[in-house]
Parts: structure tokens; sequence; C-alpha cells
């Protein structure tokens, strides 16, 4: 489809206000290119966005559009500050050019959105108080050229939307090239989403306002009915009390790891930004480690941690665990445990002839003990002896339900206890 000039745009906005005006908004989503706002006006109504680099346009639908739904920042923060808010205007800006602008209301809110339909600077920008979000990074566009006075636009606009929206039908949104999502920019999407929640989560009822009912508890009588939608009727005024100073004592504690997760995915999307900016694309993928394959074929609830310089470990939490784990192992890597005690086994990857640092083997036996041992008896050790073994040299025993093995060819070392 051909992109309208201004004064066909303007033209355009007023057939699709009356076609729009006071529906309310249900719903939005995109297949990452086209995307579509649901309203409820009388029936279910469509507006539909194609941000294509070359030609971006708008249309209406009173068919549902058939557009697979994939996240996105931009109409999550629609959703969760647009919804069931009513069409109020959608017009034009002669001094901005080929831009709409979408008024969403009710009496105590307000929503704009900015859609621009340039070619090749496509953008919808959401916007409530103070707070922005946008498809893509908002970029300085250059002054626009219509100095006169747009004329009006005598077209069928109804036909034309409906050609725009048959140009969908077995259209498939491109995976290379120019508008593609690339792999760099999915983890960005999803990055972006995630943030949007975590702010979302914060405008939850807070910690003060739970304490303050707490304090008000604290008379004996219930509170006034400005406190309906925290304090609950069935309950008594001594369990609604406590309720109040937990919930106050753990939305402190969610809100400080709230605010560091922020922190962090504000950190990490701005590395993103910067790395698609460079012009990188694709995200280096790792292999699974040999441990992460082994629990997850094994189902088991074993845990795993990575030690220096290259290793990595696995240690049960049962003796089901330690057995399913050592049966997966492979014949050279070492199976570790603490020497004369019950406990943990844990098992260390290498390569084939490898040798294991003495540094690694010491904490590897030392996480073992803190598995296997309690605090008392850990004090107690001044020093302890570790026994190791390849794999191909332990057998579980057979109906043993505890885990126990037999082994032969051991290695004995002997560390001396960290304060």
């Amino acid at each position: 489809m051909k992109s309208l000039s201004y004064s066909e745009l303007r033209s355009y906005s007023s057939w699709i206000q009356n076609e729009m005006d006071g529906a309310q908004l249900q719903d939005a989503w995109t297949n990452g290119q086209v995307i579509v706002l649901q309203f409820y006006k009388f029936k279910e109504k469509y507006l539909v966005i194609d941000s294509g680099v070359q030609t971006p346009w708008v249309a209406v639908s009173n068919e549902l559009p058939k557009v697979p739904k994939k996240p996105k920042p931009a109409l999550l923060f629609l959703h969760a500050h647009g919804k069931n808010l009513r069409w109020e205007k959608i017009w034009t800006d002669q001094a901005a050019g080929r831009i709409l602008y979408l008024n969403l209301t009710t009496k105590d809110r307000n929503c704009e959105i900015e859609i621009r339909l340039i070619p090749n600077s496509f953008n919808l920008i959401i916007r409530t108080g103070d707070k922005s979000v946008a498809w893509e990074k908002p970029r300085e566009l250059p002054p626009s050229q219509n100095a006169e006075e747009a004329a009006v636009v005598e077209r069928d606009w109804a036909d034309w939307s409906g050609q725009a929206l048959k140009s969908l039908l077995g259209r498939k949104v491109p995976t290379k090239g120019v508008g593609a999502a690339t792999s760099l920019s999915k983890i960005l999407e999803k990055k972006r989403g995630a943030l949007v929640k975590l702010q979302e989560s914060l405008l939850l009822p807070d910690a003060d306002r739970w304490q303050e009912l707490g304090e008000i508890l604290k008379m004996g009588k219930p509170p006034g009915p400005e406190w309906d939608d925290l304090y609950q009727s069935k309950l008594s005024i001594s369990e609604n009390r406590e309720k109040a100073f937990q919930k106050s004592k753990d939305l402190r504690r969610k809100k400080e790891g709230t605010l560091t997760r922020q922190k962090i995915l504000e950190k990490e999307i701005a590395i993103l930004e910067g790395r698609i900016q460079n012009g990188e694309t694709v995200e280096k993928t790792h292999r699974p480690s040999v441990g992460q394959k082994i629990l997850k074929k094994t189902e088991s609830k074993a845990r795993r941690r990575n030690f220096e310089p290259g290793f990595e470990a696995v240690l049960g939490k049962s003796g089901a665990d330690n057995l399913a784990i050592l049966r997966q192992a492979r014949a050279w890597d070492y199976w570790v445990h603490l020497k004369d005690y019950p406990g943990a086994h844990a098992i260390v990857f290498r390569q084939r002839d490898q040798d294991i640092p003495r540094k690694v083997l010491q904490e590897v036996s030392e996480w073992v003990i803190s598995e296997s041992l309690s605090p008392q008896q850990q004090k107690m050790l001044s020093k302890y002896d570790v026994v190791i073994v390849e794999c191909r040299h332990v057998r579980p025993i057979k109906g043993d339900k505890l885990g126990r093995v037999t082994y032969h060819n051991p290695q004995v070392f002997s560390f001396a206890s960290k304060p």
C-alpha cells in the first residue's frame, strides 16, 4: 500500500473518528509487525496498525484480525494503563506531519497514543501522566514540510481501509533483513516487558499503608470504609492486625528486592541497546553444560555449582538423587564423599585424563561437608579426609534405598578445616 500524505491522513483521521468515537479499549496485541487494538462500541471493532518500515498504515476492522500474539513492552504498558478507557479523539498536527494522536480517557484517567506513520520511521509511543513507553527508541524527526494549509481529500475511506486489511492476508512477518526481530531484539523485548511488570508491582498498596492499618487496629476497633480494600471483615480484629503488620514487613522486603532487580534490568537493557546500536544482531548461545544435561535427564532436585577455573559439580539432595546422577556420570568423572561420615555425594565433571587442582577439590569437599554435617559437627572438625574416586570404580549397592555404594581405587585427600 502507498503511504498517505499529510492531507490524506488528516481527512482519513476524521473518518476514523466517526467510526470509533466513544469505543472502549478491551485489549492490545501484536505479532511483531502488525498491531491490533481491540475496542467495543455496540460490537467489537479493531484498530489495526501495520508497522511496516516502508509504508506504515492504520485501518479499522469489524472482523477479528488473525494476528498471533507476542509480548511487547509498549502494549503491556498500554494494557496496564489504557484498558477500559474510552476513545475521545484522534487527530493530526500540521507541524508534526504524518503522525496520528489518539486520546483515551475516563473521568480520572488519561492515556495518549502517538502513532508515527512516517516511512522508515514508524513508532508507537504510549503516554500516561509522566510515564511513557515506545515501540522503538524515539528519535528526533526532521521538521514537517507541510507549510500550507492541508486540503480536504475526498475518498471512500472505508474502501481504502478494507483494501489495507486485505493486504495482510497471507503475509508473513519477515525473519531476516530490515525490521526483523533478531535474537538480541527479542531478549531486549523480554527484559523491557519484565521491567514494565516490575514497575507496575511497585504501584500496589505499599508497606506504609499496611503498617498504618496495623497501628489503627491496635485500638481494638474496626477501621473506617477507606480501609475496605485491605481489611477483611471475615477475620477478627486481632487477625487483621497481625496480617497487616506481616504484610508491611513482607512488602518492605519485597520492595527492596524489586528495586534491586529493577536496577539490574535497567543496566542489562542499556547494555543490550548499546550492542544493537553497534550493529550486533545475534546473542551468543551457550550449549548446556554436562551437569545441566544430567539434571534435566534425571529430573532430580540436585544442585549444581561452578568452580574456577571452569569446573562444574553436582550434589544430590537425597539417596535417589545421588544414585540417579552417579548412573549418568561419565566413567572418568570424579565421585566425592566425606570419609567415615554418611552424607551427600558430589560428582565433579572433567575432561578425560584432566587433572583437577587441589583448590577445586577442597572447595567441592567443603560443599559436601556443608550439606552432610550440622553446624555443630562442622565446628568440631579441625581437619577432614575426603574420598575421591573415578565414577567407573563406584557401584551402587543393589536394592539399597539410602543410596549407599561400594568403591575401589580411591584417592584420599586431607584438608584443614576453614574457620
